[in-house]
């Protein structure tokens, strides 16, 4: 599961860090419990890809990870994705994930409003599950934007779904 940290450094000229290896092993526990339990399979993966590529390979099958860092393309999962334009994510994904998982590179309410946004549109009409981290002084925030409350408190950081 960590050899995704061993093998892709963080970029800070993209605002890249990762997460530490004990929320990844968290997260991912936690969205393959879900995979598992019930009938969430497909899963979009925002700014994630320590998460997504952690994952189980068996549990990838319908994830896909968005990401602006083209390093992943050659994964069968990637989807370029600039937070800045939403018209980037293909129409014919809209409204097709039971979950996505966000860890923006920044946590402003103005990114986090375009995250919202992406969100929004790659979840089911009926709506899904969000999975994402922040600080808590976002709490509110999240709350009004996606209906998320925080669930865990793990290293500084609230899970939210």
């Amino acid at each position: 599961k960590m050899e995704f940290l061993n093998g892709n450094e963080e970029d800070a000229n993209l605002n890249q860090y990762w997460y530490s290896t004990f929320t990844i092993q968290k997260i991912v526990e936690d969205i393959q419990n879900q995979i598992q339990s019930t009938a969430c399979g497909r899963i979009g993966f925002l700014s994630t890809p320590s998460i997504y590529f952690s994952l189980d390979p068996v549990y990838r099958n319908e994830c896909f990870v968005f990401d602006f860092d083209r390093k992943w393309e050659s994964d069968r999962g990637f989807i370029w994705y600039d937070f800045n334009d939403t018209q980037c994510l293909p129409a014919s994904i809209h409204g097709t994930f039971d979950m996505v998982v966000i860890d923006p590179p920044f946590i402003t309410k103005e990114v986090w409003e375009k995250y919202a946004a992406a969100a929004k549109l790659l979840l089911k009409p009926d709506g899904g599950k969000v999975i994402l981290t922040t600080i808590q002084e976002n709490s509110e925030l999240l709350f009004d934007l996606l209906g998320a409350t925080p669930t865990v408190k793990k290293e500084d950081c609230y899970f939210l779904m």
